[in-house]
């Protein structure tokens, strides 16, 4: 399709193959594709639709866990947060994902949400696929219910279509209902006086993040290379 110039069809070909991908649980080469295929869009004037900009931001937000995690758990456990509300578009690593959601949440002070997804590994479908490394410890959050109701207060900055104040890592903004860019490499949404674009995906970043030494360049590097939640805790 893209050698006969029908790049609508060259990107709705790329989507499917990259959905197929990911049901499989190659989410590197399915953002890949999805970022090329961005990329190609918006290179020949096609539209490019809400629902694939957020299946870009949702591979993401994956592939940036383990190199945010490396020094700044508060921001790889809102990635996991963000991809555990899609799990089912991770189906080949379930209980892998959401185990390494809720070991992140406990180590960012986010008691309420490694409880909540904790709770949900002790279905029965899960629990048996459980790590044993982690088991006990799931299984202490959720009986100690009482002890995990709070979580961090978000930070909050302004939506870079109304200026209304939102938590940083919120991707839709309730009072104008825009759905938001997301930094490439700080996985927050983006702020309208601190954008710029990331020069290896050409997606946006915030300027602050990119010109943040050594950890966005290991961010991006670390997203080029396919490093992931699974790599890591899982």
């Amino acid at each position: 399709y893209q050698a006969m110039g029908n790049h609508v069809q060259t990107l709705r070909t790329a989507v499917l193959i990259a959905d197929d991908e990911q049901k499989r649980g190659n989410y590197k080469v399915a953002h890949d594709l999805l970022v090329q295929a961005f990329r190609d869009a918006v290179k020949y004037g096609v539209p490019v639709s809400i629902d694939t900009r957020r299946s870009i931001a949702l591979l993401h937000s994956y592939l940036l866990v383990k190199p945010l995690a490396k020094d700044d758990h508060v921001a790889s456990a809102h990635m996991l947060l963000r991809v555990a509300a899609n799990i089912s578009k991770f189906p080949a690593h379930v209980v892998s994902i959401l185990t390494s959601t809720v070991i992140e949440c406990v180590r960012s002070g986010m008691k309420r949400s490694a409880f909540e997804n904790a709770s949900v590994l002790m279905r029965p479908e899960y629990h048996d696929e459980i790590d044993e490394r982690f088991l006990k410890k799931i299984e202490g959050i959720v009986r100690k219910k009482k002890d995990f109701k709070e979580d961090l207060e978000p930070h909050m900055s302004p939506c870079p279509v109304c200026s209304n104040e939102l938590p940083d890592y919120e991707l839709d903004c309730p009072n104008c209902k825009s759905t938001l860019a997301m930094c490439s490499v700080t996985g927050k949404h983006m702020v309208a006086e601190d954008a710029t674009f990331c020069p290896s995906w050409s997606l946006p970043g915030a300027l602050l993040g990119v010109l943040d030494g050594g950890r966005a360049r290991t961010t991006v590097s670390d997203v080029q290379r396919g490093d992931s939640a699974r790599s890591r805790a899982c």
